[in-house]
């Protein structure tokens, strides 16, 4: 069944690989949750273990797979340039958020590090 979002709907959508260029049409408004990888990595290796495997496992998992494949994603699309607004999650309970003007945007003048 096809459903249809009335106007002035807001659509909410979550995921790791958004700002992919195919994508870019989709998207009125992007926000990118950004944290470093030591951060992302710890944070995934508490959540998921048990429930992806043991410890060692998902670590794994995160080292070898998932970071690997989110550098490549950086390079090749460069999300932080795409962002309207980028929320800097290191301090999960204190994100320090950062709306970035048409202007910055634009002119490409974020790059991945810059803040």
């Amino acid at each position: 069944m096809e459903e249809a979002a009335l106007p002035n709907t807001i659509l909410l959508f979550e995921g790791v690989f958004l700002f992919r260029t195919e994508l870019d049409a989709c998207w009125d408004y992007r926000i990118l949750v950004d944290v470093d990888a030591t951060t992302s990595i710890a944070r995934s290796v508490a959540r998921d273990t048990g429930i992806l495997g043991p410890r060692d496992i998902v670590l794994r998992k995160c080292t070898e797979r998932y970071e690997p494949a989110w550098l490549l994603y950086l390079d090749s699309e460069n999300p932080h340039a795409k962002a309207d607004a980028i929320i800097d999650n290191r301090e999960f309970v204190r994100p320090a958020i950062q709306f970035l003007s048409r202007s910055e945007i634009d002119c490409g003048r974020m790059s991945h590090g810059e803040r």
